[in-house]
């Protein structure tokens, strides 16, 4: 994670537990609270509260296979429903300086997906390409 985003997470009272993993969420009068976590290294279970919770766990999707059936929440994420990504970050001589993301959706380059380009200071361009994954190879 870039530095400008720790930072911004810091200065809001972020705290980063590091070698921790996540066991499951605190749930509390039908809202996730907080999460159980326990160190890599062993330890004790503890409890860590936030007004807000972000499973970003991915395909494990940690937080969302424990949540009630109630929720009416998807526990399993679909192949169909995932593509297969592709970014790098290029130096380019004469690259034009801009300052929001640009995603382009092109059947001749990317058939069903898309692809991106974000500059990322003078000359550096940060670009990538998605399209779906109709293997099932995510």
């Amino acid at each position: 994670m870039g530095s400008v985003y720790l930072e911004r997470l810091w200065t809001a009272g972020a705290e980063l537990l590091d070698n921790t993993r996540v066991l499951s969420p605190i749930i509390k009068n039908d809202f996730i609270k907080g999460v159980y976590t326990k160190g890599n290294k062993g330890g004790e279970t503890q409890e860590c509260y936030g007004s807000v919770v972000i499973d970003a766990s991915g395909m494990a999707a940690l937080l969302r296979r424990q949540t009630p059936v109630e929720w009416g929440l998807e526990k399993e994420i679909l192949n169909e429903d995932t593509a297969v990504l592709y970014q790098e970050i290029r130096e380019v001589s004469g690259a034009e300086d801009y300052e929001y993301l640009r995603i382009y959706m092109d059947m001749d380059v990317a058939p069903g997906g898309y692809y991106w380009g974000i500059s990322k200071g003078k000359n550096i361009v940060k670009c990538g390409i998605g399209n779906p994954d109709e293997r099932g190879f995510s």
